[in-house]
């Protein structure tokens, strides 16, 4: 996996995705950094959207919170605590990990703070539309 020297985060490939996937799906949280309304347009299967209000947004990016805290479905809370001791999160979205005010860029920061593996998918929107719709056809993303 290639590092952005600058801010020190790991790109991976829609190729690595899916390999990851398609080996420990359970083990990988996807989050989409993107607006709820591109979210409901199109989105990376099993994705999660990460659109909470600018507050807390703060909290969390000045530790006043945890990121399960953000979260309301307990499912998902159980996954993102099993993914924080022995997982993956992959975080895509049109803001730069380099922003450090975007919501990527936060989540990044915050999740490398607490010692999770995180990674960020390379891409514009219109590579994840791609992967979304790739997905798709394959029977094992359905």
């Amino acid at each position: 996996m290639p590092t952005d020297s600058e801010c020190d985060y790991d790109l991976v490939s829609k190729e690595w995705l899916l390999a990851k996937l398609r080996s420990d799906e359970r083990d990988t949280v996807l989050i989409d950094c993107r607006g709820s309304n591109e979210y409901s347009a199109s989105h990376i299967r099993s994705a999660v959207n990460f659109s909470i209000p600018s507050i807390m947004l703060r909290r969390l990016a000045a530790g006043k919170i945890e990121l399960a805290s953000t979260v309301q479905c307990k499912e998902l809370k159980a996954r993102i605590a099993h993914c924080c001791s022995r997982g993956t999160f992959v975080l895509y979205g049109d803001g730069a990990p380099r922003d450090p005010d975007s919501v990527h860029g936060i989540l990044l920061k915050r999740l490398k703070q607490d010692g999770v593996q995180v990674v960020c998918l390379e891409g514009t929107s219109h590579t994840f539309n791609c992967i979304s719709s790739f997905l798709y056809f394959l029977p094992e993303f359905r």
